[in-house]
C-alpha cells in the first residue's frame, strides 16, 4: 500500500530533473543557476511535494530568463539561510 501512495503517477519526478537540465543549460550567471538549485533542494528538504517543487523551479526559470534583474542582486533578507 505504501509503495502505491508514493506512486509517481505524473511524472514528477523526471520533470524536476528535466528543468533542473534547463537550468544548467540556461544563458544566465552561474550564481543565480545555484540559488535556484539550492532553493529546490532546501525546499524538498522541507518534505514539499515533486509536483510543487517542479513548479517552482519552472516558475524561477522562466522569470530568471524573462528579467533583467539577478537573483544574486536581492538582499540577503530575502535570501534563505543554508
Amino acid at each position: 500500500m505504501k509503495e502505491e501512495e508514493n506512486a509517481d503517477i505524473h511524472g514528477y519526478e523526471w520533470k524536476v530533473q528535466t528543468c533542473i537540465r534547463r537550468i544548467e543549460k540556461a544563458r544566465f550567471a552561474d550564481e543565480d543557476k545555484l540559488l535556484i538549485k539550492s532553493y529546490l533542494k532546501h525546499v524538498g528538504a522541507q518534505g514539499v511535494s515533486r509536483g510543487r517543487v517542479f513548479k517552482i523551479a519552472w516558475t524561477l526559470l522562466t522569470l530568471r530568463r524573462n528579467i533583467d534583474c539577478a537573483f544574486s542582486g536581492l538582499p540577503s533578507s530575502l535570501r534563505i539561510s543554508e
